[in-house]
This record gives structure tokens, sequence and C-alpha cells, in this order.
């Protein structure tokens, strides 16, 4: 029962998250790069500062989930399951390192800029953002799709 549970909220929690890569991916994206400055640097501020309280406990018990999981596949580490929810794990490191290395230190730049003052290569900003945060996307679908096939073929 416990392994049931465990991949219900690893299934729950990454599945959250893949709709919000899919929705960033399909829509977000694209208007991002569609609006002005001031619209861009507005809403990301804001966004931010939302995401930044609100994310990190989601996206850590997601994590805690994949590894307890893992764990409890020891016993078959070289059997598909396995395999299946490692690569979903390491998945979210490769996602944090484009989180830490990519994304957080432009926000923090993003952040100290106002509506009237900022950076004439801003979009440069923009689009170096999109490149990390869509690192993110595949390995945050990714994640979920790998966790989905384990679920679906565990033995």
């Amino acid at each position: 029962m416990l392994t049931q549970i465990i991949i219900f909220i690893s299934l729950f929690l990454t599945g959250l998250a893949a709709g919000i890569y899919f929705y960033q991916f399909t829509g977000g994206t694209p208007a991002y790069r569609a609006v002005s400055a001031r619209t861009f640097i507005e809403y990301h501020k804001k966004l931010d500062s939302f995401m930044t309280v609100r994310m990190p406990p989601f996206f850590l018990a997601g994590q805690a989930s994949i590894l307890v999981w893992l764990f409890l596949e020891k016993s078959n580490y070289a059997g598909f399951t396995f395999m299946m929810v490692a690569t979903a794990f390491i998945s979210t490191l490769v996602e944090l390192i484009a989180l830490f290395r990519g994304n957080r230190p432009i926000n923090f730049k993003i952040q100290t800029w106002d509506l009237e003052n900022y950076p004439e290569d801003w979009a440069t900003y923009r689009d170096k953002w999109l490149s990390y945060f869509n690192i993110r996307i595949v390995t945050g679908i990714l994640t979920f799709t790998c966790l989905l096939i384990a679920a679906v073929f565990k033995k």
C-alpha cells in the first residue's frame, strides 16, 4: 500500500508541474516573446514573487516522493521501473541546475529593474531566461513521463 501511495503522490505532483510546463510551452513562452518590455517586467516580477514562495515546497515534495519511490524499488535496481524512476529523479536534478544556474540569477536581476528604467538589452535577459526555462520544460515533462511509464508498466 505504501508503494501505491508514493506512486500516486509522485504522479500527482509531477503531473501538476508538467501541466505548468505544458502551459508555458504552448502559451507562456510565445506570450513572453510578444509583449513589450514594460509588460514583461511587470508580469515577470509579480509572477516571480509568487512562485518563489509557492514552488519550493511543492517541488521538493515531488522530488522527495520520487526518491522514496526509487528507494522502494531498490531490490530491483536493474529493472525497468527502477530505471524509469531513476531517470525521473536525475531529470529533477537537471531541472534544479537550470533553475539555480540560470533562471534564479536572471530573476534576481529582473527584480532590480523598474518600469521606467531597465536595460536596453532587456530582451537578451528575457531570451536567456526562456532558454533556461525551456530546459526545465523538457526535464519537467520528462520526469512526469518517466514516472507515468514506470507506474503503467510496473510489475
